[in-house]
């Protein structure tokens, strides 16, 4: 009998031992989901700010700069921190005044994007050299930023950047679920994403002395010549500045998207905003008007993207910059510098602690490009939280049921809290461009909000 108990022991063991790597795939093909919150920055920022970005609560952040010992830094930092990073694959050889032949540059992007799932994706060579760290492998790639502009060049090749992006899309695809068949791809990443407003650039049309193409024309010609299996999801750049998200289009943008796919009698593919923000220094006026308006814009953003069905808003940028082309100022920081947080952070804090997903079970109850915009999202514990704002000029009063008895928790954008007196079950708020939320005392009362925002 012990001779059986032994033989037993040791066939359990050597079948756990068999089926461990097949767990590890098993766990290496559940992805994570995407959190609406997120940011963009390139490798060598992330570490710099990657301390202030966790204290947002934002776990996802758009890598750009992917390439060198930074990317090593900020794959394991994020793995550290639990945050998911998606990087933007792009060849320098390729963009601006650069260029290069057409068969190199796909077999030279071919081999960076296989590269690099090996290296960060699931049972990548860094987490292997580095078993210290738990492993966060990267499954969701960005192939490219706004080819339809100067960020593609063709060169001399004759290829429309629509064709030449079409080659290096199924190339990186076709390298990328090669080596981790459940990564997701994120096409296109277009400059624009909302309708036209008198730019030359229109979303259906061409810019014929630079061959420069329209966001929507550039994703339709790219998926006739690429097909809808070579990517998993559509990227804009919804920029509306220095208009806000409502007045903009953010939400006629995505609709033009939709239009299209039924049009061409397509599956829809979800949506993310990879690129997006509200500077408030740019070059020809483009500005919004101050720190305020910029914080007021980018929650409402996120409130919109949630609303209308995107996946993901990566809020452009970290920090500062100065963009070299031009040597032109843009001021989209989310930070002035490490522990200097502007207006618009903490306004995403205190959104994400109070509706952690804008995308569910969302009720609107008034949306008007230039009146009040109110909304009810579900809270941490599932309870409803409304989020209400002014589109339009000033201030104006609203009345809202259903989140009083005898009264209800305030929070303003940046996290004040205080009591809002109720009459017959009926709050009243007078409603700005700054946001508020509004929580019913039955499910929230003031010192727990303030707990929670405080945590």
């Amino acid at each position: 009998m012990m001779v059986v108990r032994v033989i037993l022991a040791v066939c359990v063991m050597a079948c756990m031992v068999a089926a461990a790597p097949w767990a590890e795939a098993r766990a290496a093909e559940a992805l994570p989901e995407p959190q609406l919150y997120g940011l963009y920055t390139w490798a060598a920022n992330y570490v710099r700010y990657a301390d202030d970005i966790q204290k947002t609560g934002i776990r996802w952040v758009r890598t750009g700069g992917w390439d060198g010992k930074a990317t090593d830094d900020a794959a394991l930092t994020a793995a550290r921190n639990g945050v998911h990073l998606t990087p933007s694959l792009f060849l320098n050889g390729l963009s601006h005044s650069r260029t290069m032949p057409v068969d190199e540059a796909v077999a030279a992007f071919r081999e960076q994007a296989r590269a690099s799932v090996l290296r960060y994706g699931p049972g990548g060579t860094l987490w292997k050299e580095h078993a210290d760290v738990k492993p966060l492998p990267i499954r969701y790639w960005q192939i490219w930023n706004e080819p339809n502009i100067e960020f593609l060049n063709p060169g001399e090749s004759g290829l429309l950047r629509t064709e030449l992006y079409a080659k290096l899309l199924k190339a990186a695809t076709e390298e990328i679920r090669k080596a981790d068949p459940g990564a997701q791809i994120i096409a296109f990443n277009t400059a624009g994403g909302v309708p036209d407003s008198g730019q030359a650039l229109k979303a259906d049309g061409m810019f014929q002395k630079l061959k420069y193409i329209g966001w929507r024309k550039f994703i339709r010609d790219v998926t006739e010549l690429a097909g809808t299996g070579s990517y998993d999801y559509i990227g804009t750049h919804p920029y509306t500045m220095p208009r806000s998200p409502e007045a903009g289009g953010l939400a006629r943008g995505v609709e033009m998207i939709r239009e299209w796919e039924k049009e061409a009698k397509l599956k829809a593919k979800p949506i993310w905003f990879t690129e997006v923000g509200f500077p408030i220094e740019y070059p020809n006026q483009r500005q919004v008007r101050d720190e305020r308006q910029q914080a007021c814009f980018t929650v409402r953003l996120f409130a919109l993207a949630g609303v209308h069905g995107a996946t993901q808003v990566q809020v452009m940028y970290v920090e500062d910059i100065v963009y070299g082309p031009d040597n032109s100022r843009r001021s989209f920081g989310f930070f002035i510098e490490p522990g200097k947080w502007r207006e618009q952070a903490k306004a995403t804090r205190v959104m994400a602690r109070l509706i952690p997903d804008p995308r569910k079970d969302v009720r609107t109850l008034s949306e008007k490009v230039d009146g009040v915009c109110a909304f009810e999202f579900k809270g941490p514990g599932g309870e409803p939280v409304l989020m209400a704002w002014n589109a339009g000029e000033g201030a104006v009063e609203h009345e809202f049921d259903g989140y009083g008895g005898k009264g209800a928790t305030l929070v303003d954008m940046l996290g004040n809290v205080s009591r809002v007196e109720a009459e017959g079950g009926k709050v009243k708020l007078k409603l700005t461009e700054a946001p508020v939320y509004v929580l019913s005392e039955r499910n929230w009362r003031q010192v727990d909000v303030e707990k929670l925002l405080s945590e």
